[in-house]
């Protein structure tokens, strides 16, 4: 077992307490740690501090997906690591939990991904149990949410989509899907991935076996999600369709999204949520014609 760990860090020193103790709790399961700080130059020192023996490399982009695949392909010239963990720097694993995750990966050959279990801040109660892509529309729809952990019945499940938080995949999966696309920036790389691996015919698959946790930590003031969050959650399910399937579908994505976008306009003018609310809305419908109407 030779797990290589990918993590971005982004400005996120709040975070950085609670990260080095969760990391303790699987790192002797880990072969390499990769950190990805796509903030600020001098944070590179913080991090080796903080993690004396992970490999750092600075993003000089603030693209969240160019910055992962940066990792990606560090860890594939530069090591003989047979998996990736694609982790976030808020989220639990229970110890032991890698390695089990690890050997129902690769029970069979057609198992290219794995995702434990995700719960919701210290808790029984389920934020996802993997994900299932809507084709009408290309976006996740998330299993057994708000459900308690003690009523799901089967341990191992198949999915179209892993939600980004935590999933386990096969070195060879890259070398074969090539790495994540970085139009996308953030926001349904975990629908694209799904995508490609189905299309070349690996499962996906998530287990109750192994539990985690995500905790959601975030800045103290912090309201609202940013501008540029707004523009690609909206743009990039209509880009993924445009991408991947006809008309129907890319209309049906561009009709949901707008459909959002309204509804989130409206609220934020009835509930006054200010004039920052308001912009990112506007950003939100900028994404849909934008996913719309962009080059290809």
């Amino acid at each position: 077992m030779k797990i290589a760990s990918i993590t971005l860090f982004c400005n996120e020193s709040f975070r950085l307490a609670q990260w080095v103790q969760y990391f303790s709790e699987y790192k002797e399961e880990i072969y390499i740690q990769v950190i990805v700080n796509n903030g600020k130059p001098e944070d590179n020192s913080l991090l080796k501090s903080a993690f004396p023996s992970a490999i750092v490399l600075f993003s000089e982009t603030s693209n969240m997906i160019a910055s992962y695949n940066l990792a990606i392909k560090y860890i594939l010239n530069n090591s003989d690591a047979d998996s990736i963990l694609q982790i976030t720097n808020d989220l639990r694993v229970e110890k032991g939990g890698l390695s089990r995750l690890y050997n129902i990966l690769y029970e069979e050959k057609k198992f290219g991904m794995i995702s434990p279990i995700l719960l919701k801040k210290d808790s029984d109660i389920v934020e996802n149990y993997g994900a299932e892509i809507d084709f009408t529309n290309m976006l996740f729809r998330h299993i057994c949410r708000n459900k308690l952990y003690n009523e799901i019945q089967q341990n191992i499940v198949y999915r179209t989509g892993l939600p980004g938080g935590c999933f386990l995949t096969k070195r060879e999966v890259y070398e074969q899907i090539g790495l994540q696309d970085e139009t996308l920036n953030m926001y349904s790389d975990e629908v694209d991935t799904g995508i490609k691996c189905a299309n070349i015919g690996y499962k996906l698959l998530s287990t109750k076996l192994v539990k985690s946790w995500h905790q959601h930590i975030y800045p103290i003031g912090r309201k609202q999600r940013s501008r540029s969050a707004s523009f690609y959650m909206s743009r990039n399910p209509i880009y993924i369709a445009r991408k991947y399937y006809g008309y129907s579908v890319v209309l049906g994505a561009f009709w949901s999204r707008i459909k959002l976008s309204c509804i989130e306009f409206m609220s934020c003018i009835h509930h006054l949520k200010g004039k920052e609310a308001i912009i990112c809305s506007l950003y939100s419908f900028k994404g849909c014609f934008t996913g719309l109407f962009m080059k290809m």
